[in-house]
């Protein structure tokens, strides 16, 4: 018997547009641009970090995250889908256990941990 709903963060209980523009904009290419970068990476079971070099060649995605960094450019803070916190009162509500992970960044397991869920590291 199934007794544990499991959610990936990131584009499923996360809106995750708002951290990729950033990214965009701080690599100086359209947001379309990076997507269809990081979406070719993915399709050929690459790294999607493996971009930046894509897009700005001589670079690497821990090099321009280092300089974010110290030029102290904004974050944007993660935001839940909007049907996301209903889904999971719901789910619940009706017994499941849930557990949610994922690979992003510290501000979203901030975020994530006042909602008081398990989740796997």
């Amino acid at each position: 018997m199934l007794t544990t709903v499991c959610f990936d963060v990131g584009e499923t209980l996360v809106d995750e547009t708002p951290h990729w523009a950033a990214w965009a904009q701080w690599l100086e290419v359209p947001l379309f641009t990076l997507a269809g970068a990081m979406g070719g990476l993915n399709a050929r079971g690459r790294d999607h970090r493996e971009a930046v070099a894509l897009l700005q060649p001589g670079r690497t995605f821990e090099q321009e995250r280092a300089a974010r960094v110290s030029a102290r450019a904004p974050w944007p803070r993660p935001l839940l889908y909007e049907d996301a916190l209903p889904c999971l009162a719901t789910l619940r509500t009706d017994g499941w256990q849930l557990v949610v992970g994922g690979n992003q960044p510290v501000a979203y397991q901030e975020m994530l941990a006042g909602l008081d869920l398990p989740s796997t590291s």
